[in-house]
């Protein structure tokens, strides 16, 4: 059954393609577009006939997409702006005492701006710019107990926090599927600045410890996140207004 339904979704999307004859595609001077991650629903699709036994369904879920926009200011240029976002909170049991726990507590979020030039007004059209970027990385584990804890109890553990600036460029192609909709992937090279404090630990009545040791480091090289959002050939859907 799942394999008659992607044929089918596949069929769908041939006829589109086909019925669009010679129509112009692309974007215009004031359009909008709104780009995600493909890669949930292709992994979907690919267990299909895998029979991948967790094969879940895709999910309008952020924190695994990456989401980004684009506004035209003329028919082949445009601003693009990104958002990555990534949390967990998960809650455990301390040994066998149901009532000391610890909660972890984790933060990402990932910033991007650019400016797009694009070539052709074809089904198939390239697209380059510059475009700079923000990340920030954060994790955190804290202790809780039912009774007042002894001197020296660990209360908080706190990741060294993570910054980084990127500044550098991007380029890559887009295949129109139908006049608005299009799948495409993009790969990106520049400069990138990452900075990272000490971990601390904290304890009942007794000083906080530091470890590991503050850096900060530069690097020229084909980045994941964060001057842009689709790095690496990741492959996305563009959705155009």
């Amino acid at each position: 059954m799942k394999k008659i339904l992607v044929v089918f979704l596949f069929a769908g999307l041939f006829m589109s393609v086909n019925a669009q004859g010679n129509k112009q595609y692309g974007p215009v001077a004031g359009n909008y577009a709104v780009g995600i991650s493909a890669n949930p629903f292709l992994e979907y699709v690919g267990n299909f006939f895998g029979k991948s036994s967790s094969n879940i369904a895709p999910t309008a879920n952020i924190s695994r997409y990456n989401v980004s926009g684009k506004y035209f200011l003329s028919d082949n240029s445009a601003v693009r702006a990104g958002l990555g976002f990534g949390g967990t909170y998960t809650k455990s049991f301390l040994g066998n005492e149901d009532q000391n726990i610890k909660i972890d507590r984790g933060l990402g979020i990932y910033l991007a701006l650019g400016l797009e030039k694009r070539i052709g007004n074809g089904r198939i059209q390239a697209f380059y710019g510059p475009s700079v970027g923000l990340n920030y990385l954060g994790n955190t584990d804290v202790y809780k107990y039912e009774e007042e804890p002894v001197a020296g109890t660990k209360l908080k553990e706190t990741a060294g926090r993570e910054f980084g600036l990127g500044i550098g460029g991007f380029g890559g192609i887009e295949c129109f599927i139908t006049q608005n909709i299009a799948i495409g992937t993009e790969l990106g090279l520049g400069l990138l600045i990452e900075s990272k404090g000490k971990s601390k630990t904290e304890y009942q009545d007794a000083d906080d410890v530091l470890a590991g040791s503050k850096y900060t480091k530069m690097s020229f090289e084909f980045y994941d996140v964060p001057a842009q959002l689709s790095p690496k050939g990741k492959i996305f859907f563009l959705f155009y207004f």
